[in-house]
Formats: C-alpha cells, sequence, structure tokens
C-alpha cells in the first residue's frame, strides 16, 4: 500500500468515526521537528532576530471554582527559549504561547508540516501552534465547525472529552465565533457537585510525542498540558458546516449588537481578546450571511470540504484493521476514575473574589446566554431560512 492510499483510508476513517480515536506513534516525516524543543526553541528566537519577543499568556496554578477564561489571563512578553528556561519551571503560575497561527510562525520551524499525509487537501493552509507549560489549559467547549486533527509534537496532554449531546451548561459568554463553552470548571473545582452529568459520559486521552488525537465534529474537550509541550492542530472544513456559520451569524449579529451600547469594558469582559479586533460592520455581516445563505439553497461546496459520517460504523472498524497503523479508539472513563480525577484538581481550588464580577449586570449575561444558547439559535436559523426562501 503506498502513501497515497493510507492518507485515503486515514481521511475516511478521520471523517467517520463516531467517537475520538488516537493514532498511536503516527510518523507525520515533519522535518522540522527532528530536534528536541529546546532546538526547536532557538531556532525560532534566531529566525525572529535578536530582542525580538513573542506574547505569552499567564494564569495562577491555583484558582477559583470558574473557568480559567482568557479575560483573566496577563500578557508576557517573552522569547521561547527564556519560557522553557524560565517560566516553564514556575510553581505558581502555568505559560502559554495560545492558539497561534502557522502565519506567526518562522518558516525555518514549519516549512514541511503538512497534513496531507492524512487525506486532507490543502493540508500547509490553515493549522495552529499551541505551546504551553504545566498547567496551561483550555475552558470546555466544542468547535461549532469541522474536525479536529491534532498532533502531539512534544511533551504530554491531557485531554477530557463528551459526546455532543451531554447536557453541560452552555454559555456564549465569553463570546468567540465558532466556540460553544460550558461554565463547569474542570480546573480547579470547589466540589464535585457540577459534574453529575459529565461523570457519565467522559472520555480522557493521554496524547504523548508523536500521537495524533481525532475530535469528532461538536465533541465537548477540555485540555491541559501535563510537562511543557508543544501541538499542533487544524480543523477539516465539512460539507455541513454552512449551517454551523449561518448560526454563528446570528450569534455575532446578536452580541454584537448589544455590545454597541455598552462600554469598553463590558466589551472585554463579553468578548474573548482574540475577539475584540473582529467586531464586523453590520453590512458586511449581511452580505456574509447572503452568501452562506445562497452556499446551502444552491448546495454550492467547495471542493475542499468534505462529506461527513458517510461510511457505517463497521465499515469504519475494517477500515482501522486495514490500515496496518495503530489506531486507539477511545473508550468511556469510568465514572468513579471521573471523580478521582476531578477530586485531585479540587486541591488546586482558593477561595476567591471573582476579578471582574461586577462588570456586567448577571441577569444581563444569563438572559444573553440564553438568547445565544444553541438550541435558541437553532431555533431562529430555520425560521430565518423558511421565510428568506
Amino acid at each position: 500500500m503506498d502513501q497515497l492510499e493510507k492518507s485515503v483510508i486515514f481521511r475516511d476513517i478521520i471523517l467517520n468515526t463516531r467517537k475520538p480515536l488516537v493514532f498511536q506513534k503516527f510518523s507525520t516525516n515533519w522535518k522540522c521537528f527532528d530536534c528536541s524543543l529546546e532546538e526547536w526553541c532557538t531556532r525560532f528566537d534566531a529566525s525572529l532576530g535578536k530582542g525580538s519577543k513573542s506574547k505569552f499568556e499567564q494564569m495562577p496554578k491555583r484558582f477559583g471554582d470558574i473557568p480559567q477564561w482568557e479575560r483573566y489571563r496577563s500578557g508576557l512578553g517573552t522569547t521561547l527559549t527564556e519560557f522553557l528556561q524560565k517560566y516553564s519551571k514556575c510553581k505558581i503560575n502555568w505559560t502559554s504561547l495560545y492558539y497561534e497561527p502557522n502565519t506567526n510562525i518562522p518558516i525555518e520551524c514549519r516549512h514541511d508540516v503538512d497534513f496531507g499525509c492524512f487525506g486532507i487537501k490543502n493540508g500547509k493552509s490553515d493549522y495552529s501552534f499551541w505551546l504551553g507549560s504545566e498547567g496551561a489549559n483550555t475552558p470546555c467547549h466544542y468547535d461549532t465547525y469541522g474536525c479536529n486533527i491534532v498532533v502531539q509534537v512534544y511533551g504530554r496532554k491531557q485531554w477530557l472529552l463528551f459526546p455532543p449531546e451531554t447536557n453541560l451548561t452552555s454559555v456564549r459568554v465569553p463570546y468567540e465565533e465558532s466556540s460553544v463553552y460550558c461554565s463547569e470548571n474542570f480546573f480547579s473545582p470547589k466540589n464535585l457537585d457540577q459534574f453529575n452529568v459529565a461523570r457519565e459520559n467522559a472520555f480522557e486521552c493521554i496524547l504523548e510525542p508523536g500521537d495524533v488525537l481525532i475530535v469528532p465534529r461538536n465533541w465537548w474537550h477540555y485540555v491541559e498540558s501535563l510537562t511543557t509541550s508543544l501541538s499542533v492542530n487544524t480543523w477539516i472544513p465539512l460539507k455541513m458546516d454552512v449551517d454551523a456559520q449561518i448560526e454563528e451569524c446570528i450569534v455575532k449579529y446578536i452580541i454584537e449588537n448589544i455590545l454597541s451600547q455598552e462600554s469598553d469594558e463590558k466589551k472585554r469582559y463579553i468578548l474573548n481578546p482574540n475577539q475584540l479586533q473582529l467586531i464586523a460592520p453590520r453590512e458586511e455581516l449581511f452580505e456574509i450571511l447572503r452568501i452562506l445563505v445562497q452556499n446551502k439553497t444552491n448546495d454550492s461546496q467547495t471542493d475542499e470540504k468534505y462529506s461527513y459520517h458517510y461510511l457505517s460504523e463497521e465499515a469504519v472498524k475494517d477500515l482501522i484493521k486495514s490500515s496496518h497503523a495503530n489506531i486507539r479508539v477511545l473508550k468511556n472513563l469510568a465514572p468513579e476514575d471521573f471523580d478521582s480525577l476531578m477530586r485531585e484538581r479540587t486541591k488546586r481550588f482558593i477561595d476567591m473574589e471573582i476579578p471582574d464580577k461586577c462588570n456586567i449586570n448577571a441577569v444581563k449575561e444569563t438572559l444573553l446566554n440564553a438568547i445565544c444558547h444553541p438550541s435558541s439559535i437553532t431555533t431562529i436559523k430555520n425560521e430565518f431560512l423558511k421565510q428568506i426562501k
């Protein structure tokens, strides 16, 4: 079986798996990582030039009973080498270079990164880097678009995943396009009461260097670095994404209209930092919505968007067997093991005042979360599409 045939099989497995799976010790043949993390970081700094610094984020390793939202994080300008030598060993704070697009990474450090080995067209075009010290985490959320491929390059990372139907508490504050967060705190919970739903549906995965995780569409996930680690990910665009993109346009319209009457302080509370510069003029938003509706109505999709779940589960099992790759489908974490994990996390809890609890009226925040709840937005989208025909 040649590499092209293998990549087609891998693509079919990725697009059809109903549960998260791991390609263990998968060879991507990305030569830019054929060195230690220290050497990679040195190359990164040298490419940027003397005196150049990268923008990291920091948070305490002990926290209150709320997720570590991005709005709480402090900025830090430093080199990657200094990050490794100083900040990655800190016992008080974790530090991370968060969600860095490939266009911000020196070409010497990514020259042959190509997700084409997974059968994905244009596999060099759009991917992200995640570098963080022990404790660096992403609050639990699901991605509204695409199917996620995560390559663990250096270090170890823990993933907790939950099926789309898991009744976690969806919130759109903080707002980030294409990310629906939940209010459950998986980093430093005060107790286990909030996890009654999650404990029955948890899947756990610890990624080692060379492992590749496939996160199916709309699966909830909480991610945390167990050691200083670097991973690279991309999202496979799906033909069914157009419905989610219409819904995200509706959410964006609602939130940005509400924000137009709010202070900069409240905008910083409601929006994730990366969204502050992405507020769109209304006419531009309506034009995007018009194009999306046209695409859906005419079923006009580009070749770069893929069908999803077009094979049966049995067919996927057969493909995994025929792939001759070490592929592991994740299994449910036993509820008692989930409880044990979360009980250990309660040791991080400290009794603290919420940093910005007075920045927005609690009723307003609750109402905004209710209006923009995924089920509410789906109802609005369906009525909108019915009337626009």
